[in-house]
């Protein structure tokens, strides 16, 4: 067995299982019998995660229930990051929050959670965020009272976009923002 935090309950949507994400990054669903209690863990569950994934664990729980996600289907192309660099691959399945990807470079798969910035129009709406909140905090210059916001893209066909998904809430209601699906 493997240590890991558990992400999302079990529930109808992901076939009453766990989504854990494992200390070493990789995410799973688990089925129930699968599941072991951590005898001995710190106060703070943050203290006990590996350093390369403490950073988006924490900001996960800091978010949860709402969470950001990269609304796939099977057979879209979508730019993922893999070992610092962006590589184009394709939406092989998608199972719940999780999605299953070929990469075309090498024909290797990988399953990765669709909440992670590794996928190109997750990263890309995170990199925006940024920049506006950046942009918000400088002060205003020549009397300007306000700064207009940019409108978002036009959807293209087929193109992956961000929804923004809150567990326990109807699937039919969630609310979604569209975006670029191609990172800087």
């Amino acid at each position: 067995y493997y240590s890991g935090i558990v992400a999302e309950p079990p529930k109808a949507i992901n076939k009453n299982r766990y989504l854990v994400f494992f200390d070493d990054g990789y995410a799973s669903y688990i089925p129930h019998h699968d599941i072991r209690v951590v005898c001995n863990s710190s106060p703070n569950v943050i203290d006990d995660i590996h350093p390369n994934s403490k950073d988006f664990i924490k900001k996960y729980l800091d978010q949860y229930p709402e969470r950001p996600m990269v609304k796939l289907i099977t057979g879209q192309v979508v730019k993922t990051e893999w070992d610092g660099k962006w590589w184009i691959t394709r939406v092989l399945q998608v199972d719940a929050s999780l999605v299953r990807l070929v990469f075309d470079a090498d024909k290797r798969t990988e399953w990765i959670y669709r909440g992670s910035t590794r996928l190109g129009p997750l990263f890309t709406e995170m990199e925006q965020q940024k920049l506006r909140r950046q942009q918000a905090a400088e002060p205003k210059k020549d009397g300007a009272s306000f700064t207009r916001r940019q409108t978002m893209p036009t959807k293209k066909k087929n193109a992956p976009y961000i929804e923004y998904k809150r567990d326990g809430a109807d699937p039919e209601a969630t609310e979604s923002r569209e975006t670029s699906e191609t990172p800087p």
